[in-house]
């Protein structure tokens, strides 16, 4: 067991894990379901369980629309995120979204300048925040909650 969760009602949660977990990423993936938790897809992939290729921290549908995560805690250099960036321009071709998750408004606008021909495929958002946008810092409203 590697920790418990505490929810408003019930008893608390066990969480598990089946190999040896390092701090770090502990802490990434609580991040990584607060966002989840607050976005509701219908259904979600994490870990070891998602593209082997691209390795993302996870992928979410919306009914058919597909999208690839990444939780960007500002640690890793920006030029290092531009390398992953261009993996992801495969999905140009495939139709899938990228959605770059912050901790800070400051690194969203970072990421932004250097999303370069992922730009119509690119979603953006901080942890906490209600909304999503695109790389021209338009709302999504299809994922932020508003009506289509």
């Amino acid at each position: 067991m590697v920790g418990r969760v505490f929810g408003e009602v019930g008893r608390p949660q066990n969480v598990y894990f089946g190999g040896n977990l390092k701090t770090d990423l502990v802490r990434h993936e609580e991040r990584m379901t607060e966002f989840l938790l607050s976005c509701w897809p219908d259904r979600w992939l994490r870990l070891w369980n998602v593209d082997d290729k691209l390795r993302p921290d996870g992928e979410l549908w919306f009914g058919n629309t597909h999208l690839y995560a990444e939780l960007d805690v500002g640690t890793v250099p920006l030029t290092r995120v531009s390398k992953k960036m261009m993996k992801y321009e495969r999905l140009m071709e495939h139709g899938s979204f990228v959605v770059w998750v912050t901790l800070r408004e400051s690194r969203v606008q970072g990421l932004m300048k250097r999303v370069g021909k992922l730009a119509d495929r690119a979603l953006f958002t901080v942890l906490g925040w209600d909304r999503w946008i695109d790389a021209n810092g338009e709302t999504i409203p299809f994922l932020s909650g508003e009506k289509q």
